[in-house]
């Protein structure tokens, strides 16, 4: 096997690229690590969804709006009795409920 320079160049290159993340993913990683809730559904009948991908979930039995909340979003602060609240890692995982 023969390898010259411009393979191993970007043999490295693309192992740096993969090892290195987006500031953005920094940051989510960063606040994940302060984040208050975890691994917790606010209630019993939720706990199910708790590890799941929030993009699949697309609807929840007696809420009307399903809001998804990552470390580092933003939220208004008003009570909606018909919206659930999931909170994910930076990786899109449920890993807690709450309504409102």
């Amino acid at each position: 096997m023969n390898f010259n320079f411009s393979t191993s160049f970007l043999t490295l290159t693309l192992l740096t690229g993969c090892a290195s993340a987006s500031p953005e993913r920094e940051a989510c990683l960063k606040a994940y690590e302060n984040f208050p809730l975890k691994q917790q559904a606010h209630e019993p009948s939720l706990s199910s969804i708790i590890g799941k991908q929030a993009s699949q979930i697309t609807n929840i039995a007696d809420y009307e709006i399903i809001r998804i909340l990552g470390p580092i979003s933003m939220m208004t602060m008003d009570y909606r009795l018909e919206r659930v609240n999931l909170y994910t890692n930076c990786d899109g995982i449920i890993i807690a409920t709450t309504n409102g």
